[in-house]
């Protein structure tokens, strides 16, 4: 990724050969914090940084204080839900301002 430099690197906890994402980032759980210093490598490149997470507030703050420049949130459950189950979720994470920008360009 450093010799190629793209705009951005999404990180995913995906395992090899999976198809699609079916988690998030749990960094609650420990035993993550070597991506720290990959989001820092990443982000002294040059190289804006996005963490797939599980959509959970604690999970979007804990990001931003590894270093993370963005977060992409994992939908399962939504794309799972049906009619109401569907609107709660949606109006859960939407009540809570969970990402304080750094800066305008961030």
């Amino acid at each position: 990724m450093l010799k190629v430099k793209p705009t951005q690197v999404t990180l995913v906890p995906d395992p090899p050969g999976l198809l699609t994402s079916n988690a998030g980032w749990n960094l609650a759980l420990g035993g993550v914090d070597w991506l720290r210093d990959v989001l820092a490598e990443l982000s002294s490149a040059g190289i804006r940084t996005s963490l797939f997470l599980e959509p959970d507030p604690n999970q979007v703050r804990r990001a931003q204080e590894m270093g993370a420049n963005r977060v992409e949130l994992y939908t399962g459950p939504y794309a799972a839900a049906s009619g109401h189950g569907a609107t709660r979720f949606l109006r859960r994470i939407a009540r809570r301002r969970i990402w304080r920008a750094k800066s305008a360009s961030a």
